[in-house]
């Protein structure tokens, strides 16, 4: 949300909750969305795996791995010859790199040269499978250079270099009219599915966990210069607010069988 700017385009991947709500002028859409209820953004059809927040422009998220980057190549296309300045980004997964529609997007990013923010969120996870089972590359920004897109990264245990890394992308993608690649170091803390963990698979251990605390806003706010105090009571609102909201949104209606087919096409 800090470098959205009115008339970009977003595109999530699977589950973008945090996107959306980081956009969102209201939260109780959503909300009522992830419960499936009538007045859900999407008429509770979309549910947790596909939020959107059509305001702000972020029309479309997929469960479908990799889906979401040739969209927003289609959309760079369309901004390149409507606008002077708006962009399009995309967020997607490492696992999604292996998908064939991903590098022809970069690809074609690149011959069209393309205003478009590609975001890879790299937490060395195909679900259970870790990166050195699935690809032969060091880095994945080593793709993208391959198509003569530029690239950065960074990793959210360095946050200021992380936001130094965007805020150029942003820059050269909005001035240049160009393609950019940032590849970001993350960590998955749950399951891939679900709120619990998921220790007990024995494909990755607890002590990666421990290791990633270190550098988390909420487990450890000095990383970013800011106090425990403020950080816990911060916390402890929202966690208020979203437990009032979800108990008052459980109660709003469901959809009828009629409304199934209402703005299907």
């Amino acid at each position: 949300a800090q470098f959205f700017k009115d008339g970009d385009h977003l595109v999530g991947n699977y589950r973008s909750h945090a996107l959306a709500l980081s956009i969102s002028d209201s939260f109780e859409p959503i909300v009522l969305e992830l419960l499936a209820k009538k007045s859900g953004v999407s008429g509770g059809k979309a549910g947790s795996m596909h939020l959107s927040v059509p305001s702000k422009n972020l029309m479309w998220t997929s469960a479908i791995v990799g889906t979401g980057v040739p969209i927003a190549t289609g959309i760079a296309e369309s901004l390149k010859r409507l606008t002077k300045d708006n962009i399009v980004s995309v967020m997607f997964g490492d696992g999604a790199v292996e998908e064939g529609c991903v590098m022809e997007s970069l690809n074609l990013s690149s011959v069209f040269n393309l205003p478009i923010v590609f975001i890879l969120e790299d937490n060395g996870l195909a679900i259970h499978t870790k990166k050195q089972k699935r690809t032969s590359l060091n880095k994945y920004s080593d793709l993208a250079e391959s198509f003569n897109i530029k690239t950065f990264s960074g990793s959210f245990k360095n946050p200021f270099d992380l936001y130094q890394s965007f805020q150029d992308a942003y820059n050269f993608s909005r001035t240049k009219r160009l393609p950019t690649f940032i590849e970001i170091e993350c960590f998955r803390w749950v399951e891939h599915v679900g709120i619990n963990y998921d220790w007990d698979l024995g494909y990755r251990s607890k002590l990666e966990l421990e290791e990633w605390k270190k550098f988390d806003i909420i487990e450890s706010p000095h990383t970013i210069s800011m106090n425990k105090e403020f950080v816990n009571k911060k916390s402890a609102f929202y966690e208020s607010m979203f437990i009032e909201m979800f108990e008052k949104c459980s109660a709003y209606l469901d959809p009828e069988k009629s409304d199934l087919l209402k703005n299907v096409f």
